[in-house]
Order: structure tokens, then C-alpha cells, then sequence
């Protein structure tokens, strides 16, 4: 049995951190529901996580990888230089 802090989470699976079947799932689901239509592009594509099988995760998928406090850090630079809409 995998540890995990909540019972009914704690099993070995391929869906859970630091494995990247979760991403897979992402990628399948839409393709077998009728009427999907998008594809992910995972080299454009980035995961946001705080956590090392966050980051494990990204790299095992080969997609690029952001820790939640420099994603924020990052995107509140971008909003602050942005100059405000004249009212």
C-alpha cells in the first residue's frame, strides 16, 4: 500500500504524483467522449505545483515545470507593469 494521509487515497496507482498518469487520463478522456475537439499540446504546455512529486511529475511527462510561488511571483510582475485602463 502506498502512504498517503487519507485512506481511501492511500494505494499505489499511476495516476497519483510523482507518476504522470493523471496527464495521460487528460489527454485520453476527451478523445473517447463524443464531440471532443481539442487536443493537448504538451510542448506547450506547463504543470504549476508546490510540491517535489509536482515537479517530478512535469519531468517525467517532459512538460515544463513552475513552482506555485515563482508562477505567482511571475504573473503578479506582469499585472503590476501593465499600465491601469484610464477611466
Amino acid at each position: 500500500m502506498a502512504s498517503g494521509s487519507e485512506e481511501e487515497y492511500a494505494y499505489r496507482s499511476l495516476r497519483r504524483k510523482p507518476r504522470y498518469g493523471m496527464l495521460a487520463v487528460l489527454e485520453y478522456e476527451p478523445q473517447r467522449q463524443k464531440g471532443a475537439s481539442y487536443i493537448i499540446d504538451w510542448d506547450e504546455s506547463l504543470m504549476i505545483g508546490d510540491r517535489d512529486e509536482d515537479m517530478a511529475c512535469a519531468q517525467a511527462a517532459g512538460v515544463t515545470f513552475y513552482h506555485a510561488e515563482d508562477w505567482h511571483a511571475e504573473i503578479k510582475g506582469k499585472i503590476l507593469e501593465q499600465p491601469l485602463p484610464l477611466q
